[in-house]
């Protein structure tokens, strides 16, 4: 009996072609759609059967952890033990290995060779994830394996061993030269020992590092320009955040990584000519997501650039290849450092940058916190207009505050940025004052008028007494409360059916009484309810905007490491307003 079903999808994640739709391989097409829970049962069908869908249940082994009564870890320890009786047609079909959601007990333990042996065993692995992994240790890094194979392992592309503590210099250099030397994508943030001279130097030695994450290690600016030296143009994404970086850093990272500013000459109506930053149509090429450099090329993302890949380097009729450059820094992430706004506008200048993430800038105490808002937002007019599309910032760029000092004409329009995708705000308050609160509407009511597609608002952390949209019963004098109505019924063209002042709270006539010059002038309204009555009113309306707005609340802090049983991190809570 002949076999009618295909081990392999030609092209994994896309729509089927008309052929392989209509042939007798229905398996191989629908196999990406099966639930993970049933993919062990229809496994089990039959030979065909199991060889169509090996491809999904071996490719990513740890989507299938946890099943049943085993927590993630016991399957983790199944599947170490499974490998050396797996034929090598299966194990090499295992592009991905994710163990974050593996969490491990003090009694946790493992052979000293368990992770060579993995690299070994898998030989086409090109993603292996292993944040905090507390049996990622010194020895586990040392050691050889115990099995015949071939190492060094040139497939992995991208590594994520941030959150180790158990590890040293030597092993962490051993590591990067004489097992995973082809990584473009490295995450060593919190790892211990990842901020030594000799690891740095080993990492810098990468020679197809493209993407790296040293947040929170402590890193001076002699570490960075030791790094700079030895990366040059061939690092695209940078993420430096939470170490002892000052504005020399700019210095080296403009010497080193970026490649030469490019102006051109623009003329406007009125044939005065200006000269503006260079835009290029490799400018419009699809971006990593904010703030996920971790998933910057998931699995199937990478299998097909991979094949578009060998599509687009085939010879030409000569026998050339076309020609492959170094595209320079483009992605930079630089927030929670000792860097001031010169170093930042530093950056701006290159302009190079797709994702500027500067966050809380430190304040000099002899410059106005209004210059330096308005150093930054005119560095981006000028210089990043053409090519930013990921900003994190503070929230003073955009938001006008009593406390920065700012005017109008200081803060930041994104609707000069036409290629703006992606904007984060932090320290955003959970309250707002009458300011905030009109400065705030102002900037939603632009947002249709943009291109951006993701708002983040990083919140600070709620006050203990923090009243909800025209909630009468917070605590707070009914004097405030009327007085409140009294100040807003002009401000907002959307709240017309909210205006009015509350029943049982008027005088006898029905007119509010007035409000006494003694009462707080400034009553603070929720910034979230703020946000969904704009979203409300404007989606009745029919203007709204398409894009979502994401809205993020760290209460446990930077410092907090701690990990649920689903792998994410205690004290962080998202929530999605949607399109």
């Amino acid at each position: 009996m002949p076999r009618h079903f295909a081990t392999e999808v030609a092209n994994p994640g896309s729509l089927p072609s008309y052929e392989d739709a209509t042939s007798h391989n229905p398996i191989a097409i629908i196999a990406p759609y099966i639930r993970r829970e049933d993919l062990f049962n229809c496994a089990l069908v039959s030979r065909a059967w199991n060889d169509a869908i090996n491809c999904e249940l071996w490719g990513e082994p740890a989507e299938c952890f946890g099943f049943g009564e085993k927590n993630p870890l016991a399957s983790f320890l199944l599947f170490l033990k499974a490998l050396s009786h797996a034929s090598p047609s299966v194990l090499s079909q295992a592009h991905t290995l994710n163990l974050e959601k593996c969490i491990a007990s003090i009694y946790t333990s493992l052979p000293d060779t368990w992770f060579s042996n993995l690299l070994v065993l898998l030989p086409e692995l090109r993603r292996l994830l292993l944040p905090g992994i507390t049996f990622l240790d010194h020895a586990s890094l040392v050691r050889r394996p115990s099995i015949k194979g071939y190492l060094p392992h040139h497939n992995i592309y991208h590594l994520n061993i941030s959150n180790i503590t158990n590890t040293t210099s030597t092993s962490l250099v051993r590591l990067f030269t004489n097992l995973t030397p082809g990584l473009r994508v490295l995450d060593l943030s919190r790892t211990t020992s990842a901020g030594h001279p000799d690891v740095i130097a080993a990492v810098g030695s990468l020679r197809n590092l493209r993407s790296l994450k040293l947040r929170w290690l402590k890193l001076s600016d002699r570490s960075i320009e030791l790094l700079a030296r030895r990366l040059q143009v061939k690092i695209e994404r940078l993420d430096v955040t939470g170490n002892l970086l000052t504005d020399d850093l700019a210095r080296y990272l403009m010497d080193w990584c970026f490649m030469p500013p490019e102006f051109e000459v623009a003329v406007d109506d009125t044939e005065s000519s200006t000269r503006v930053p260079v835009a290029h149509e490799s400018d419009d090429e699809s971006d990593a997501e904010f703030g996920d450099e971790e998933e910057w090329m998931t699995a199937r993302k990478l299998q097909r650039r991979e094949l578009s890949a060998l599509e687009v380097s085939l010879p030409d009729a000569e026998g050339n290849l076309p020609p492959v450059g170094d595209k320079g820094l483009m992605h930079l992430h630089i927030s929670n450092n000792k860097m001031s706004s010169h170093g930042v506008c530093q950056f701006l200048n290159s302009t190079r940058l797709r994702t500027l993430d500067c966050g809380t800038i430190v304040q000099q105490p002899d410059i106005p916190r209004r210059k330096v808002i308005k150093d930054i937002t005119t560095a981006i007019t000028y210089y990043g207009f053409r090519k930013l599309r990921n900003l994190r910032i503070h929230r003073d760029a955009v938001l006008l505050v009593k406390s920065s000092g700012c005017k109008d004409t200081d803060l930041l329009e994104i609707s000069r940025i036409p290629r703006l995708k992606t904007m984060a705000l932090t320290n955003v308050p959970a309250t707002a004052d009458a300011t905030m609160l009109r400065s705030l509407v102002k900037f939603l009511a632009e947002l249709p008028e943009t291109n951006l597609k993701t708002l983040v608002l990083e919140m600070e952390e709620p006050k203990s007494e923090e009243m909800g949209f025209y909630d009468v019963t917070a605590p707070l004098a009914e004097s405030d409360t009327l007085n409140f109505f009294e100040m807003s019924k002009d401000d907002f063209s959307f709240f017309e059916d909210e205006r009015s002042i509350p029943d049982g709270i008027r005088n006898g006539n029905g007119k509010p009484p007035v409000a006494r010059k003694q009462v707080q002038q400034e009553v603070e309204v929720g910034t979230l309810d703020i946000i969904k009555e704009w979203r409300r009113k404007s989606q009745q309306e029919g203007r709204g905007w398409k894009g979502s707005i994401r809205i993020l609340r760290d209460i446990g802090g930077a410092e907090v490491l701690e990990r649920g049983a689903e792998g994410n991190r205690w004290g962080v809570m998202v929530s999605d307003f949607g399109r």
